[in-house]
């Protein structure tokens, strides 16, 4: 049957197929265009399924605030171009904005919610069937706080790293408190951060550190004082390389994080206490 160039073109600006996708949907469909829509949906889901097991090790991070919530979403894609595609990258914020408006804790649980355009999952199939790239929906990490209470920093490195911070403390509008937010929302994202602080080892965890530094050589045939030095010395360079209150502030070196935390909460006259840090790396 002969399908209107009209008909074609809108479907065009609906979906974002090529013209022969369109009208290829539009004559299956006798014309009608909202059949050519579904038909065109799992055109998307079958591209998908058939690039399900191409490998994706680029992709984009996103972080989106709102409300007393922070999302971290990761998609990611085969290639570093259709990364900084714009329709893979308005697929991002969609989802990102989807994230924030539902209570979400997993990849999973986000591809599952509905809109009024299909699923999240239905969403990505569509923009497989457009970019002809698979794309997976990686991570997703929600951070809840209060906003009457605490603070927010978030930093997001060239789309690749993100870090966020939560900040207890009692002057939330305060500027210093901000920034200094962001600067630890730095830290995070830039270092190798396990733990906020020393004490939030467990016993167990520290046993099973001590043990595997002893296995060093350099032990044998010290004196038992020398060997409780050397693995004192060795904990506390593990601490400063993991534990964000005893490393070197990279935005002042002059300071430890502690040591600076302390410096702006008597600046501002408040306690200031980290609750909570996030780190995603792409592809970690």
């Amino acid at each position: 049957m002969g399908i209107d160039i009209n008909l074609v073109k809108k479907l065009r600006e609906i979906t974002g197929l090529s013209i022969s996708e369109c009208k290829k949907a539009l004559i299956e469909a006798n014309g009608d265009i909202e059949k050519a829509q579904e038909i065109l949906k799992k055109y998307g889901a079958k591209v998908a399924g058939k690039k399900a097991d191409r490998e994706t090790k680029e992709g984009k991070i996103g972080i989106f605030t709102k409300d007393g919530k922070v999302v971290i979403i990761e998609l990611n894609s085969e290639t570093d171009f259709v990364a900084n595609n714009e329709e893979f990258n308005n697929l991002l914020e969609k989802i990102g904005n989807i994230a924030i408006e539902n209570d979400v804790n997993s990849a999973e649980e986000l591809l599952s919610i509905q809109t009024s355009e299909g699923s999240v999952k239905d969403l990505i199939n569509e923009a497989i069937g457009k970019i002809k790239e698979n794309i997976v929906l990686k991570t997703v990490k929600t951070i809840k706080y209060d906003p009457s209470k605490e603070v927010i920093g978030e930093y997001l490195h060239m789309g690749k790293i993100a870090g966020v911070v939560v900040l207890e403390t009692e002057k939330v509008d305060d500027d210093k408190v901000k920034d200094l937010a962001k600067k630890l929302a730095i830290q995070v994202a830039s270092m190798n951060v396990e733990k906020i602080s020393k004490e939030d080892y467990t016993e167990e965890e520290l046993n099973a550190l001590k043990e595997d530094i002893l296995k060093d050589p350099v032990f044998e045939g010290k004196p038992d004082h020398v060997k409780e030095k050397i693995l004192e010395n060795k904990l506390n360079a593990i601490f400063e390389e993991k534990c964000l209150l005893e490393q070197e502030l990279i935005m002042d070196e002059q300071y430890k994080v502690k040591e600076y935390i302390d410096k702006v909460a008597k600046e501002v006259g408040v306690s200031i206490k980290v609750k909570e840090v996030v780190k995603v790396s792409l592809g970690s």
